[in-house]
């Protein structure tokens, strides 16, 4: 998904975009994009731009076709997405190799996730609906990565050791199946079908735990940008 060149290369009912490069080591892809950026929002809006119109093409009086974004509560772990770096967030020269810079473009990649879902149900409005979800803190390889397991210990997400930390209540560690149920959810669920563009934890719409600062003004501008940056109008 970070390379547009292979977009397109790769499609029906339901459509969830999962990938994701998170926590890796800072690199700028050939487009220009910062890699997580280009793999978390970048490739997948491009992506579900070429596949709409087969969607679309499954529509019918009982069904409207899904798109799920899977986003992550680390959405809300910061001060939001900012609009003006997110090609590339080292613009100004800085370094981008601390921990916690890549935290935050983790932070800002899922808010993408989310923004993105709230833009398409609006725009896909009757056409396709649109979800954004958090799956649950899963202990996946995810955890080990060098530039991010210092950021999770500092949270107490992770222990000294690099285990997770099963203790601290605040923490609803789920397994890799219990973290895909949202996804199934969002992608099947009779219940949500008068929720487009709504935010899901736990199985359940929990628009409440949607960061304040993911705004329905900075989705419609996100959007704007990214047809901009990948060279390409979305229409449905």
């Amino acid at each position: 998904m970070s390379l547009l060149r292979t977009v397109g290369l790769i499609c029906s009912q339901v459509l969830v975009n999962n990938a994701a490069a998170t926590g890796g080591t800072f690199h700028i892809t050939e487009d220009g994009f910062d890699v997580q950026m280009a793999t978390d929002h970048f490739g997948p809006f491009l992506f579900t731009k070429l596949i709409a119109p087969k969607l679309e093409a499954t529509r019918t009086a009982e069904w409207v076709p899904r798109v799920v974004m899977v986003a992550s509560e680390a959405h809300a772990m910061g001060p939001g997405l900012n609009l003006a770096t997110v090609r590339r967030p080292d613009g100004d020269g800085s370094d981008q190799s601390d921990p916690q810079k890549s935290f935050l473009r983790y932070h800002e990649a899922k808010c993408a996730c989310v923004l993105t879902a709230m833009e398409l149900a609006r725009r896909g409005e009757g056409k396709i609906r649109a979800y954004g979800l958090h799956p649950g803190t899963i202990p996946t390889n995810l955890v080990h990565k060098d530039s991010l397991a210092p950021v999770l210990k500092s949270i107490g997400m992770l222990n000294e050791d690099g285990s997770p930390n099963f203790a601290d209540p605040k923490f609803k560690w789920k397994t890799i199946p219990q973290g895909a149920a949202t996804n199934v959810v969002a992608a099947f669920d009779p219940r949500l079908d008068d929720k487009s563009g709504c935010y899901l934890e736990d199985c359940n719409e929990s628009n409440h735990t949607r960061a304040p600062h993911c705004t329905p003004e900075t989705a419609q501008k996100l959007w704007d940008l990214t047809e901009e940056s990948v060279g390409e109008t979305f229409v449905l």
